[in-house]
C-alpha cells in the first residue's frame, strides 16, 4: 500500500480491514464510496480542529497552515456633507464620495456619523458615482434637529470580509502601521491585531464612541456559508475591527483552507504527515465497522485516537525544538531589575 502515501492507499487499507473487497472493479465493494467519504470527513475534522474522535485538536498544526498569510487593507473614514428627513431610508450626500485614493467607490456598508448626533447607522445601498444612498432604519435625528440638511459626516468601515475557503482563522493578525498612543489608552499592542469575543468587544469600543487610530482588537463577526461545485467549502469570514484606521493599512493573517476534497486515486495526497496519514485509513475502518455493527469498531477508534495523539505530539514537539523557550515561564525584565534592587545587588 506503499506507505499508506495516497488517498487510494488509505481507503484500500481501511476496506481490508473491515474484512471488505480492495478492489475498485465491477466486485468492488459496496463500502467503497462510503470508506471515501469517512476519509474525508476524518481529514476534515483533524483540518479543523473539532473533536469527533473524543480528542483534544484545538491546536493549529503547523503543516495545516496556508503557505501564504491572507491579506485585508483597512481604510479611512470617507467625509462628506449628508442631507436626510426625520423618518426617511433615503438621503443625498453633497458631493460623490471618494476613497483614500480618490476612486469614486460605493460607500454601502459602511457606518455614517454625523456630529452632534447620537446614532450611527449603517448604509445599506449606494452606487459608485452616485450621491444617492439608502440606510438601515429610518433617520431619528437627535432629539431636537429632526431633519439634517447639510450637515458634516463621517462615513467608517469597521467590517471586513476576509478571502473565501478559510476553515480556521488563526489570531492574532500582524498589522505594520504603528499603534502608539491608540487616543489616550496608552500602550502599543506589538503590532498585532488580537481575537477578541464579539460581545465583549462591542461592549469595550461602542460605535458611539468610536476612535481614530490603528485598530488593536477584531471580532469574527459572521461566516457567509457556500459550497463550490466540487463540494469544498467558499464560504467568508466577516471581522469587526474596533478603531476607524487613520490611513490605509496592510494587516496579514495566518489561516488553515478548507481541504481540498479527497478523491479515490492515486493522484488524491492528503497533507496530513506522510509517517501519519494512517490515521484516515484507521478513522475510515472505524466508521465502516460502526455501519456494520461490527465490535471491531472500537479497537479502530483506539488506533484513531492514538494516531491523533501522536500526530498532535510530534508538531508540538517540532515547534518546541524551533522554540527553546516555548512553556517556559520567563519573568518581566523589569520586576527582574526591581527584585535585584531590593535585594540589593
Amino acid at each position: 500500500m506503499a506507505g499508506y502515501s495516497t488517498t487510494q492507499d488509505c481507503l484500500n487499507a481501511a476496506l481490508h480491514w473491515a474484512g471488505e473487497l480492495e478492489t475498485t472493479h465491477s466486485t468492488q465493494s459496496e463500502f467503497r464510496q462510503k470508506g471515501l467519504d469517512y476519509i474525508n470527513r476524518a481529514y476534515l475534522a483533524i483540518m479543523s480542529g473539532a473533536s469527533e474522535f473524543d480528542l483534544d485538536l484545538n491546536e493549529p498544526f503547523t503543516w495545516a497552515r496556508n503557505k501564504t498569510p491572507g491579506i485585508v487593507t483597512f481604510q479611512p473614514n470617507v467625509a462628506n456633507i449628508v442631507s436626510i428627513n426625520l423618518g426617511a431610508t433615503t438621503g443625498t450626500f453633497g458631493t460623490i464620495p471618494v476613497d483614500a485614493l480618490g476612486a469614486q467607490t460605493s460607500m454601502a456598508g459602511r457606518y455614517l456619523k454625523v456630529p452632534g448626533f447620537a446614532d450611527m447607522v449603517l448604509i445599506l445601498t449606494h452606487i459608485a458615482a452616485s450621491t444617492t444612498f439608502t440606510i438601515d432604519e429610518p433617520w431619528t435625528g437627535n432629539g431636537t434637529q429632526s431633519n439634517t440638511v447639510g450637515a458634516a459626516c463621517n462615513m467608517y468601515l469597521l467590517n471586513y470580509n476576509l478571502i473565501p475557503g478559510i476553515i480556521r482563522l488563526i489570531a492574532p493578525m500582524r498589522i505594520y502601521k504603528y499603534q502608539g498612543n491608540m487616543s489616550g489608552m496608552g500602550a502599543q499592542s506589538g503590532g498585532e491585531l488580537l481575537g477578541s469575543d464579539l460581545p465583549a468587544m462591542l461592549r469595550e469600543y461602542p460605535l458611539y464612541a468610536i476612535s481614530t487610530y490603528v485598530p488593536n482588537r477584531f471580532a469574527i463577526q459572521s461566516t457567509s456559508a457556500s459550497t463550490k461545485t466540487d463540494g469544498t467549502d467558499d464560504s467568508v469570514i466577516n471581522i469587526r475591527i474596533n478603531s476607524d484606521c487613520p490611513y490605509l493599512s496592510r494587516a496579514e493573517y495566518d489561516y488553515i483552507p478548507f481541504p481540498t476534497t479527497l478523491t479515490d486515486s492515486t493522484s488524491s495526497i492528503p497533507v496530513v504527515p506522510l509517517n501519519h496519514r494512517v490515521v484516515l485509513a484507521y478513522a475510515a475502518a472505524y466508521f465502516i465497522l460502526l455501519d456494520k455493527y461490527d465490535d471491531r469498531s472500537q479497537e479502530f477508534l483506539k488506533q484513531t485516537q492514538g494516531g491523533l495523539r501522536a500526530l498532535k505530539r510530534a508538531d508540538e514537539a517540532q515547534r518546541t525544538e524551533i522554540n527553546p523557550f516555548r512553556g517556559r515561564l520567563i519573568p518581566r525584565k523589569d520586576l527582574v531589575k526591581r527584585s535585584r534592587f531590593l535585594a540589593g545587588y
